[in-house]
C-alpha cells in the first residue's frame, strides 16, 4: 500500500517543518493511527497525535471516533444516524460553543 511515512519542509538546508504518520502493523486499513509534527523556529518543538477508528457498535467503518494529543487534550466522536460527526465529550475545561444558522 503506497502511504506516505512523512513530509518535510526545507530551505537552505534547514528542515523547518516535519510531518511523520504511523498507521496499524496488525490492521493497515489506511487510517493514519499517530502523526507527529516537529517544527524549528519559533515556538519550535515536537507534538504528538494519536487517532481512533473504533466504533462503540462494533462497525468497522473506518470513521474517526477519537483524537489525543499527548500533553492530555482529547476528544471523542460520535455519529448521528445520517453519519454526522459530533464530539462526545470535549476537553476537560473546554466549554464548545455551538452555532445554529438559519435561513429563512
Amino acid at each position: 500500500m503506497l502511504q506516505p511515512t512523512s513530509l518535510t519542509a526545507t530551505s537552505a538546508g534547514t528542515t523547518w517543518l516535519s510531518l511523520g504518520y504511523t498507521y496499524s502493523a496488525t490492521n493497515n486499513n489506511g487510517n493514519v493511527i499517530q502523526q507527529t509534527t516537529t517544527r524549528q523556529g519559533p515556538g519550535a518543538g515536537s507534538w504528538t497525535q494519536n487517532y481512533g477508528c473504533n466504533e462503540s457498535s462494533g462497525l468497522s467503518l473506518n470513521r474517526l471516533t477519537s483524537a489525543a494529543e499527548v500533553n492530555g487534550i482529547a476528544y471523542n466522536y460520535g455519529f448521528d444516524a445520517a453519519g454526522n460527526r459530533w464530539v462526545s465529550s470535549p476537553p476537560t475545561g473546554m466549554n464548545l460553543e455551538i452555532l445554529v444558522v438559519q435561513s429563512w
